[in-house]
């Protein structure tokens, strides 16, 4: 703390949960002041401690609700005001020169200021924000009460209060009497001041744009402390702050930025400054981020600008994913680490204090997906990430508790009004999933998955609204909806969201929460497959060939299987070796279906074993060969349970005896008898005449006369129904 008045903020009920709390107050804790909050009426305690973790400065509470009287009230607001007063009592401004200053806007109605007067410290000043029943001040904001305070305090507190002003009725002379405020305030030194200033330049606020005056008041502000030699010590930016369960603790020291010593008075200053020769720089071509722009952004990030300290994350983060692009030197942030990875080392410390210093829930979510897809530097914080052996591997159980933590902090920016960040939603997302499949270490709990997922797709994740459709339909961790799954599935296919579109064009095709539609069906099934959604694809091409929704087109309907076949989809290669084999839609060429059953057998599609078993029984597109036959029969009669592949196979195993080519014909027997039998279970009449003569004539099994008069006359109650080819 530079400054050793303080300010007193009156706080109620109602301006806690308005939404400018958080914009007005944050506005006040950019002066470095030491504060006094006073609680006007029943406010929860979390809401004082939340603000006072904002202001980052020393705090006292004082509950007027215990007081019999106002005097009392404000007798106790002064014996508190007084007590932090004497912490920074020896703490003086360094004198400054205002001569290095430039010009005055015009807008400025006094050019010169008084002379200097000595720094008094006094009580504070004293601002009302919303608290009719503790009248410390009059209404109109240029009027605050004030006792002693150093010229550049008072003028900047009438800046800010006119500049407040001016964000509810921007009128001339509201922003001349700012801006004149302004300028007063930095002739005294006030580096807040030079900001502002600097800010309005940049971006015109009552003045003529101008970059270059705009970077001398940044400059200004900046250099500010360097005239008094002032410096922070860099312990203080590690704080105490505990990171969230499952999270390694955060390192003591950190290597060359240990060495910074502070030249930057002013953070917001610093940050302004960098942002804008980075601009500069993009402009003339350059996309680099040289050693002035990054000295700049590590100084304000020091002084606790959590953007700073976010973008620092990025800088060495883009580092790392380009090594090639850094100068020598770069990234020296840990004396153990070589440049490269030391790049990502300190990515992640720098996102890290964003998160848990500032509560920024981007930080938060990018720890959480550097943690998920194993971008943990060696070295860093646990034992299990200093090896070799560890690099590159997810680390799910700190995934979930910085997502976690991003989850809990957005839900208290939702409770305070303040707009979500996309990453924050995305967080309540993966967080869902983490929960839904128990990874991190985190319980299967299906009923907060689905929580999640809600809260998300409410807020128009498509992602979670296409898994909080599933949920739906399936009636996992909720109740079972199909017309709620649908609605789902629509908004988050109205985004352009593949297996949403897909499933929505099932619902309409088997009219599962909707009314049948195969239109509709088609119509979706075409918006997921201009995506190249695999099984949409396949789907089109099944419309035109059995013509729903559709006027049958072969010759379409091979077109999209192909497109499917292509994109390694096995029902899409097996149909359209079916349509080369019959030379439906294409032209015939046996041989070509042939690799196309195979492509689509070797990924374990039963009905293409099937196929490609009968072209080496028969030879056709491939040379005939009885053990590989019998190999893709054994995989589709397994994996299928289809009865005619369990019948074939039982057939071909006692051909195989017959002809001597079995190697070992008893076992052979007993395996078709085993194949013929689950084919008769399913009813499948020609299994059940071969298993018929089996029993008799003891082939396999065991002659029993008894149980083929039973098969056979189980045979006779199954009506034959018309065999009907997929």
């Amino acid at each position: 703390m530079l400054r050793s008045d303080c300010v007193v903020v009156c706080v109620s009920k109602t301006w806690v949960r308005s939404k400018i709390c958080n914009r007005e107050f944050r506005m006040i804790c950019r002066l470095r002041l030491p504060i006094v909050i006073v609680l006007i009426d029943e406010v929860a305690k979390c809401s004082w401690r939340r603000i006072a973790k904002i202001a980052m400065t020393g705090t006292k509470t004082v509950d007027t609700n215990t007081f019999s009287s106002l005097t009392e009230g404000l007798r106790a607001i002064g014996s508190s005001v007084e007590a932090l007063l004497r912490q920074t009592s020896n703490i003086h401004p360094p004198p400054f020169n205002a001569g290095s200053l430039p010009p005055p806007p015009p807008t400025v109605l006094i050019p010169a200021p008084p002379p200097p007067t000595p720094y008094l410290p006094g009580i504070a000043t004293i601002i009302q924000l919303t608290s009719p029943s503790l009248a410390l001040s009059s209404q109109h904001p240029s009027s605050y009460t004030s006792w002693k305070i150093h010229p550049h305090v008072l003028h900047h507190r009438l800046a800010v209060l006119h500049a407040a002003h001016l964000m509810r009725a921007p009128k001339s002379h509201t922003r001349r009497l700012a801006i004149h405020h302004f300028y007063q305030a930095a002739r005294y030194g006030n580096s807040d001041a030079m900001y502002r200033l600097g800010y309005i330049y940049q971006r015109g606020k009552g003045v003529e744009k101008d970059s270059i005056i705009a970077k001398r008041w940044y400059q200004a502000a900046i250099s500010r402390i360097a005239e008094a030699n002032f410096t922070v010590d860099p312990a203080l930016a590690v704080g105490s702050l505990t990171p969230p369960t499952g999270v390694e603790p955060l390192p003591k020291t950190f290597g060359a930025v240990d060495r910074v010593s502070l030249s930057c008075g002013h953070a917001d200053a610093a940050m302004a400054l960098a942002t804008l020769n980075y601009r500069n720089r993009a402009a003339e071509g350059s996309r680099e981020v040289d050693d002035n722009i990054l000295t700049l952004y590590t100084a304000a990030a020091l002084l606790f600008s959590v953007p700073a300290m976010f973008k620092l994350g990025v800088i060495y983060f883009d580092r790392w994913m380009s090594p090639n692009k850094q100068s020598d030197g770069d990234g020296a942030g840990s004396d153990d680490l070589p440049p490269h990875e030391s790049n990502l080392w300190l990515a992640h410390l720098w996102w890290r204090r964003a998160a848990l210093m500032g509560g920024d829930p981007i930080a938060m979510f990018n720890l959480g997906a550097l943690h998920e897809k194993g971008r943990i530097p060696l070295g860093y914080g646990t034992k299990d990430s200093t090896t070799t052996e560890s690099k590159g591997k997810p680390e799910l159980t700190g995934a979930a508790a910085w997502y976690g933590l991003c989850v809990e902090h957005s839900r208290d920016m939702s409770a305070t009004g303040e707009d979500l960040p996309s990453t924050a939603i995305n967080a309540s997302f993966n967080l869902g999933v983490f929960k839904e499949k128990g990874w991190g270490g985190l319980p299967i709990n299906l009923e907060e998955a689905v929580a999640l997922y809600k809260d998300a797709a409410e807020r128009g994740h498509k992602r979670a609204q296409f898994n909080y459709g599933v949920c739906l339909k399936r009636g996992r961790g909720c109740k079972k909806s199909l017309e709620d799954a649908v609605r789902w599935f629509k908004k988050a296919a109205d985004q352009g969201h593949p297996d949403a579109q897909f499933n929505l064009g099932n619902s309409y095709k088997y009219g599962e929460g909707v009314e049948k539609n195969l239109k509709e069906a088609v119509r979706w099934y075409t918006r997921a497959s201009d995506q190249k959604h695999p099984k949409a694809l396949f789907n089109v091409g099944l419309c035109y060939d059995e013509g729903e929704g559709v006027e049958p087109n072969p010759a379409e309907a091979a077109r999209y299987y192909r497109l499917a076949a292509d994109i390694g989809n096995p029902t899409g290669q097996f149909y359209l070796g079916m349509a080369m084999e019959r030379g439906r839609g294409v032209p015939r060429d046996i041989e070509k279906a042939a690799q196309m059953y195979k492509l689509a057998a070797d990924q374990g599609d039963p009905d293409a074993a099937a196929a490609l078993a009968h072209c080496y029984i028969t030879g056709d597109g491939v040379p005939a060969n009885l053990g590989m036959a019998l190999k893709y029969l054994r995989e589709a009669a397994e994996r299928g349970g289809d009865p005619e592949a369990q019948y074939t196979l039982g057939a071909l195993l006692f051909k195989s005896v017959d002809s001597g080519v079995s190697n070992d014909a008893a076992k052979d027997e007993e395996e078709a008898c085993l194949w013929l039998r689950r084919g008769a279970k399913q009813g499948h009449r020609p299994s059940i005449a071969l298993l018929v003569d089996c029993y008799n004539k003891g082939r396999g099994v065991k002659q029993d006369r008894e149980k083929a008069a039973k098969w056979l006359e189980a045979a006779k109650k199954i009506r034959l129904e018309p065999h009907c080819e997929a």
